[in-house]
């Protein structure tokens, strides 16, 4: 069984106050969301992944349902991503079922949180995105890693999601919690947005790993070159890693 009790989650998470903040300042950060061993237990369980999971070439196509059986390890290299507006990246994402928790079991537990945080957030049904026969839209729910050796995605604002979900009135929110810490995990480069100033805000500068980050799509927002000075290497654990819980149409 899961201990959630080593999955720390603020009071604020459960106030719409914390949408005034995104509303005011384009994005909101509470810190220390995570429990230090909950975000070591998560790394383990992800360098799992990182070693035993082939990675697919971009264009591989996966079904939803295929994660029950097993997490999906791919690249996204290049600017054509199918994912709105074309911008320059480089990284490998891991999908995860968080139904199947035996192998993942802290994983797949923060996932469901944030899950529950988006949906409540957003006023929706609390495990919206779990039922894979009723509902329009799955939880992709994710790990990016963007490697050392130039791991990056350009600033961009998010397109295709909110467009997707507005013909269904589903209001949209991106919401990730930060794995990796400058100075460990990478030295150069991160994940950031822009503020009302286009001033650069790094995630990994001002908040220690294991904090909850959230934001709207107008948000500019982007990784840059992740410790561009070594060389590329997509089995490495070093690198910047984050964890991602958008609402995907079912296909």
């Amino acid at each position: 069984m899961v201990n959630l009790n080593m999955i720390k989650v603020s009071n604020k998470l459960v106030n719409k106050d914390v949408l005034s903040s995104v509303e005011k300042n384009r994005y909101a950060i509470i810190e220390n969301w995570l429990e230090p061993e909950a975000i070591k237990q998560a790394k383990k369980e992800y360098e799992i992944c990182l070693k035993e999971l082939p990675l697919h070439a971009q264009g591989e196509k996966f079904q939803s349902i295929d994660l029950r059986k097993s997490p999906w390890r791919k690249q996204a290299i290049g600017s054509r991503n199918g994912s709105g507006e074309p911008y320059s990246q480089l990284l490998q994402s891991t999908y995860y079922c968080p139904e199947n928790s035996q192998k993942f079991p802290v994983l797949n537990a923060i996932f469901s949180r944030i899950v529950q945080v988006r949906n409540e957030l957003t006023d929706m049904r609390l495990d919206y995105g779990n039922n894979l026969e009723c509902d329009e839209f799955w939880n992709a729910c994710r790990v990016h890693h963007y490697p050392q050796g130039g791991g990056h995605m350009a600033g961009h604002r998010d397109t295709l999601f909110p467009d997707l979900l507005k013909d269904f009135k589903i209001p949209f929110l991106q919401i990730m919690v930060t794995l990796s810490s400058r100075g460990t995990d990478f030295h150069t480069g991160g994940g950031y947005i822009l503020d009302h100033m286009n001033q650069k805000i790094y995630f990994e500068t001002n908040i220690n790993p294991g904090s909850l980050v959230l934001f709207d799509g107008n948000t500019i927002h982007g990784v840059d070159d992740i410790d561009s000075n070594e060389l590329l290497d997509f089995t490495s654990m070093k690198g910047r890693m984050a964890m991602f819980v958008n609402l995907y149409k079912k296909i």
